[in-house]
């Protein structure tokens, strides 16, 4: 019994530091990839289905001011990062974010535009990777790709101030086609 608890013991030993050091390697990715998101709080979170299908993690992120406790969807900064469960070729985002703005009835000479612009910025999506989009303080949208190894890339920037709130409103929006993802991205449910 003696002989048994040393091995268990010398085992856990050994293993120990390998445990740390993936521990280690984990916060330097949380590290890497909260860096896009620095000074902003999360507001809440969301998981997206289809059926039985998980296709996103939704997070949305705002900078508060000190004498402003909550969230205001018309307040900028603002960020929504998107985690992809799954592969998406990026004509079904583009044509995702049509089909939602038509649902919202939304209506914008720009949205022609807008839809060239995000054909010329989506990546294809593969399982792991997240799309965030920052609108600043001045409503320039940035898109940025995180890929599963943790590295942020800037995938473009839409300079027309309405595109972010316009884009955002896909789940902002009191109309919007998936109510309870925006109850939990503002931190409701």
């Amino acid at each position: 019994m003696n002989k048994l608890l040393i091995i268990l013991f010398a085992s856990l030993l050994l293993i120990a530091p390998l445990t740390y050091a993936k521990k280690a390697d984990n916060q330097l990715e949380i590290t890497s990839n909260n860096q896009l998101l620095n000074g902003y709080q999360r507001i809440g979170s969301g998981l997206m289905k289809v059926m039985f299908w998980q296709v996103y993690q939704a997070e949305l992120y705002a900078k508060l001011a000190v004498n402003q406790p909550t969230f205001d969807n018309n307040t900028f900064p603002q960020a929504l990062k998107i985690n992809y469960l799954r592969d998406i070729d990026k004509e079904d985002l583009v044509d995702a974010t049509a089909d939602q703005w038509q649902h919202l009835n939304m209506e914008s000479t720009k949205q022609d535009q807008w839809i060239k612009d995000l054909t010329k910025i989506f990546p294809n999506i593969k399982e792991g990777d997240a799309i965030t989009l920052v609108v600043d303080q001045n409503k320039v949208s940035t898109f940025y790709l995180t890929d599963k190894h943790s590295k942020n890339r800037e995938l473009g920037i839409i300079q027309d101030v309405e595109f972010g709130t316009a884009f955002l409103a896909i789940w902002l929006s009191k109309n919007t086609s998936r109510p309870a993802l925006r109850s939990k991205l503002l931190g409701e449910k």
